[in-house]
C-alpha cells in the first residue's frame, strides 16, 4: 500500500487552504486504518482467520472513526461537536441544547455487555472504557472544556419545548451557572423581537412576511428597512399585491388541476373537513401541504391497531376474504388477550419499525391500547352471544377491483367517486327483509349530533349506509337501513360495588359481572330504527349493547337519550347526506376556497390548524359556529326530503 506516501506527496503539492483541509482529513483516514490494522495484529497475534473475517473486522472497526475537519480560519464561524472536536482560540461559544440528557449526556448502555459484566472484567484485569462511570467522566470533561474554551463570551441555550411541544427541562448545566449569579441572566428568546432575529435582508423579508397583519412598530420597523434594497423593495411590494387579491377562490381550471384531473376521489371524512374549513381543505387535499408524523402511539396508530385486531380476531379467511367467525362467540378472555396481544406486535413490526429505538413511554402505550382492545373484543363476543344482528363485512372497501365505487354521482361533466371503508357491517334478517347496520369503531369520544350534521359534519356514517346498501345489493338482496352505530375503543375500568363484587364472588359470576360493568362503559351511540329491529337487540341489563336504554320488558325507556327513527327519516337522512356532498362537489368545481372555519362545541379549527400561519384570515371574528338552534333547521329540512321521497315513490 502506497497511501501513506500518497498522501504525504498530496500535502507537499497543495496549493491552497482549501487542499490543505483536504489532505488533513485524508491523513486522519490513513491514520485510522493503520490503526485498526495495528490492532488486530497486536491483538490476535498469530491466529488464522479468513479473508471475510478480516474484511469484517476491518469494516467494523473502520465505521467507528470519527473525522474531524474544522476549517482553518483567523475569523469565522465554526460548528462543533463538543464530543468529537478540540478547539481552541474562540472568543465567544454558544452552547446548544443545553437539555437534561442532551449536553451533558446521561450515561446510556453500549455494546454486549452490561455494567456488571463490565464490572466483572475489570476485576480479572479488562478495563473498558465504555462503563458508565468512565462515560460519566468523560461527559464531565467535554463540559468543562466547552465552558472554558471562550476568551470573551459564553452563551449556554436550552430550548423550553421541542418541535412537538413537549416541554424540555434544563440541563444541570444551564441551572449551574445560573446559580452564580445574584441576577437572573437568563433571557427568554421569545422577549428579544421581531428586530433580533433580522439581522440580514433574507432573514427581515421572511420575518416581514411572518407579521405581516402584525400593527406593531418592530413590525413598521421591518418594512422600512427591507426599502433599503431594492431588491427586496420589488418582493415586499409582489407580496403585498398577492394578498390584496382574493383568495377565496380559485378558478375552475386550476381547481380542476387540483382536485379532479380526472374524476373527483372524495372520502367521506374529507366531506367533513371542507365544511369545517374550505381553505385548509384546500391546503390539505389541493396543494398536499402535509407535516411530517412522528411514530408514536397517537390516535392513528391506536385506530389502525384497533382495527386490525379486531378484524382478524371477529372474522376467518375464506376464498380469499374475510368472513365472520362462527367461534368468535366461543373465544375466552385469555384467548382474546393472546390473539389481540400478537396482532398488535405484528403491526407494530410492519409498520412501526418493531419495539427497537421505542421508549418505555411507547411501550406503556402498547399494553394499554392490547388491555382496551381486549376488552372490546369481549364486548362484541358478548353482544354477538345476544344480538341477531350479524357480520358480513369487515374494512369494506367501497371501491371494487376494477377502481369503481359503490356510490358515483354524476355532476355536470364530472363523476364523483365517493372512497372509503367500512369498519363493520351488520345484518339482520327478518320477515320484513333484510336490514344493515354500519358500525364505526372510534377511539375518541364522538357522538351523534344533529346540529352538526345541519352543517356538512358527522356525514361519515349516513354515507357509508347508503353506499353499503348499494355495494352488497348484488350479493345479498336488498338491503333497508337498520341505523349506524358508534362503537367507541377506550380503556375503561369495570365499576363495581365491594357488595356486588363479593356476592358475584360468592356465585362464580365475577367474569361475568365484571364484563357487564365493563360493557356499561362501552354503551354505543348512533342513530337506529325502533320496532322493526327490536327483536334483534338485546334487552337484557337495560340494554346496554343497543344505543337505547330499555325497559325491563325490552321497550326503550322514556328517560333514554337516543330515541328509534322511522326508516322513512333515516331514508331522508342519506339524501340529505348526498345533497351535502353534491354541494361541496359543487362548491370545489367553482373553486371555493374561502377561509370560512365552523365553529363546533366553542371551539375553532383555527385552535389547531396546521395552515394558520398562510390563512389569509387566522383570527376571523365572527365566524359559523353550530347552535342548538341547528338541529331544528335539520328537521325542518329532513321533513322537506321526505315530502320529496314520496312523490318519487308514488
Amino acid at each position: 500500500m502506497e497511501m501513506s506516501k500518497q498522501i504525504y506527496s498530496a500535502i507537499k503539492a497543495a496549493s491552497d487552504e482549501n487542499e490543505l483541509e483536504v489532505t488533513r482529513a485524508f491523513k486522519q483516514i490513513w491514520l485510522g486504518i493503520v490503526g485498526a490494522i495495528k490492532a488486530i495484529y497486536e491483538d490476535m497475534g498469530g491466529e488464522k482467520i479468513s479473508l471475510r473475517a478480516f474484511s469484517e473486522l476491518i469494516r467494523l472497526m473502520l465505521d467507528g472513526i470519527k473525522i474531524a475537519a474544522p476549517p482553518q480560519r483567523s475569523d469565522c464561524v465554526r460548528f462543533a461537536d463538543a464530543e468529537r472536536s478540540r478547539i481552541s482560540g474562540v472568543k465567544a461559544l454558544f452552547i446548544i441544547g443545553a437539555n437534561d440528557g442532551v449536553f451533558p449526556h446521561g450515561a446510556s448502555a453500549s455494546g454486549l455487555l452490561n455494567e456488571a459484566e463490565t464490572a466483572a472484567l475489570a476485576k480479572d484485569g479488562a478495563e473498558l472504557d465504555f462503563s458508565p462511570a468512565v462515560q460519566l467522566d468523560s461527559e464531565r470533561m467535554n463540559v468543562y472544556e466547552a465552558v472554558t474554551a471562550p476568551s470573551e463570551r459564553l452563551y449556554i441555550c436550552c430550548h423550553n419545548a421541542d418541535r412537538t411541544g413537549t416541554a424540555c427541562a434544563k440541563s444541570q448545566l444551564f441551572a449551574m451557572t445560573a446559580e452564580l449569579f445574584e441576577d437572573d441572566i437568563s433571557v427568554n428568546a421569545s422577549a428579544l423581537g421581531q428586530e433580533f432575529y433580522c439581522a440580514t435582508y433574507r432573514s427581515a423579508f421572511y420575518s416581514c412576511l411572518q407579521h405581516s397583519k402584525d400593527k406593531t412598530q418592530a413590525a413598521a420597523n421591518v418594512r422600512l428597512s427591507l426599502k433599503g434594497s431594492a431588491e427586496y423593495s420589488e418582493r415586499l411590494e409582489y407580496a403585498a399585491m398577492a394578498a390584496a387579491q382574493r383568495t377565496d377562490k380559485i378558478s375552475q381550471q386550476t381547481a380542476k388541476t387540483l382536485f379532479f384531473p380526472k374524476d373527483l376521489n372524495i372520502s367521506a371524512t374529507r366531506v367533513s373537513d371542507y365544511y369545517k374549513c374550505p381553505f385548509s381543505y384546500f391546503c390539505k387535499h389541493g396543494l398536499k401541504l402535509f407535516g411530517t408524523d412522528k411514530v408514536q402511539m397517537d390516535a392513528r396508530y391506536f385506530g389502525n391497531i384497533a382495527h386490525e385486531c379486531l378484524e382478524k380476531i371477529m372474522s376467518r379467511e375464506e376464498n380469499g376474504k374475510r368472513v365472520y367467525d362462527e367461534n368468535f362467540t366461543k373465544k375466552t378472555d385469555e384467548q382474546l388477550a393472546a390473539e389481540v396481544s400478537a396482532c398488535a406486535d405484528e403491526y407494530i413490526e410492519r409498520e412501526m419499525g418493531g419495539a427497537f429505538g421505542k421508549t418505555l413511554t411507547f411501550k406503556f402505550a402498547v399494553e394499554r391500547l392490547k388491555k382496551s382492545v381486549t376488552y372490546m373484543a369481549a364486548y362484541f363476543r358478548e353482544e354477538m352471544k345476544r344480538s341477531l344482528f350479524l357480520p358480513i363485512a369487515f374494512e369494506y372497501d367501497l371501491t371494487d377491483e376494477n377502481g369503481r365505487s359503490a356510490l358515483a354521482i354524476q355532476l355536470a361533466d364530472t363523476r364523483i367517486q365517493i372512497r372509503g371503508k367500512i369498519d363493520r357491517a351488520d345484518i339482520y334478517k327478518s320477515d320484513a327483509g333484510t336490514w344493515l347496520r354500519i358500525v364505526d369503531y372510534k377511539t375518541g369520544r364522538q357522538s351523534f349530533r344533529a346540529e352538526e350534521v345541519y352543517h356538512g359534519l358527522d356525514l361519515q356514517m349516513l354515507i357509508y349506509l347508503l353506499a353499503a346498501s348499494t355495494g352488497l345489493r348484488g350479493e345479498y338482496g336488498e338491503l333497508r337501513p337498520a341505523g349506524i352505530m358508534y362503537s367507541h375503543i377506550r380503556f375503561v375500568k369495570a365499576e363495581i360495588t365491594p357488595y356486588e363484587l363479593e356476592k358475584a364472588e360468592a356465585e362464580g359470576k365475577l367474569a361475568e359481572k365484571t364484563s357487564l360493568a365493563r360493557a356499561r362503559e362501552y354503551k354505543p351511540d348512533g342513530l337506529m330504527l325502533g320496532d322493526e329491529i327490536m327483536p334483534a337487540l338485546n334487552t337484557d341489563s337495560e340494554g346496554i349493547f343497543t344505543i337505547y336504554r330499555l325497559t325491563a320488558k325490552g321497550a326503550v325507556h322514556g328517560a333514554s337519550t337516543a330515541k328509534p327513527v322511522s326508516e322513512e327519516r333515516l331514508k331522508a337522512m342519506e339524501r340529505f347526506a348526498l345533497n351535502k356532498v353534491n354541494e361541496m362537489a359543487e362548491k370545489i368545481h367553482g373553486g371555493e376556497i374561502k377561509a370560512d372555519p365552523l365553529e363546533t362545541g366553542g371551539v375553532l379549527p383555527c385552535t389547531y390548524c396546521d395552515y394558520k400561519s398562510m390563512c389569509p384570515e387566522p383570527d376571523p371574528k365572527n365566524p359559523r359556529a353550530v347552535s342548538p338552534a341547528d338541529k331544528e333547521k335539520l328537521e325542518s329540512a329532513l321533513e322537506e326530503i321526505e315530502k320529496e321521497i314520496g312523490k318519487e315513490e308514488n
